[in-house]
């Protein structure tokens, strides 16, 4: 499917290489699974540790519980050991753009857009406004390249991190909605 990989640098892979590869990502029927493997068991595992780190802090909020306190330490050494057991599987195996993380590129490129829309209200100028947001897009689209092939190396945890990013980028686009709106509502 991939062939040669042309120099990141280059303009053939930026034009050419990465369009297809996320146009390939967006195929459901040529996929074959996430990339990932997973038992049923880290997952119960990663939902009872949400669970206790849920109503442990939720008991030292309210009454600075020492049980509460340690139910957040077994909650949150649980999803430690589960991150641990996630990137150990992975380990000796190299990320590839078959398995890219298009949700995690695509997230950081619209919270760069957003920091840079933010970045560029603060001057009340259309250019800096302009300039930030372009400039926010060119260093999300770096930084999403750069996330989406290597958050690879998280294993099975990096296909629920790209889901949770997927969905994130909804809350992005209020954020930029309401950036760009709300001021002329007034």
């Amino acid at each position: 499917m991939i062939g040669i990989i042309p120099k990141f640098l280059s303009r053939q892979f930026h034009t050419q290489f990465f369009p297809q590869i996320l146009l390939s990502r967006f195929k459901f029927k040529d996929q074959q699974g996430a990339g990932f493997s997973t038992n049923m068991d880290s997952i119960i595992f990663l939902c009872l540790s949400l669970v206790l780190a849920a109503i442990g802090v939720g008991m030292v909020v309210q009454h600075g519980a020492l049980v509460g306190w340690i139910l957040t330490g077994l909650g949150a050494c649980g999803l430690g050991a589960l991150i641990i057991k996630s990137v150990m599987a992975q380990a000796g195996t190299r990320p590839s753009y078959a398995n890219f993380l298009a949700g995690t590129f695509f997230f950081f490129v619209f919270l760069g857009m957003t920091v840079g829309l933010w970045m560029g209200k603060s001057g009340h100028s259309f250019w800096l406004e302009a300039l930030g947001f372009c400039g926010g897009i060119v260093i999300g689209y770096g930084v999403g390249l750069l996330a989406g092939f290597w958050f690879q190396c998280l294993g099975w945890i990096a296909a629920l991190l790209d889901m949770i990013l997927a969905v994130a980028i909804i809350g992005l686009i209020v954020i930029d909605i309401s950036v760009l709106v709300l001021p002329f509502a007034q």
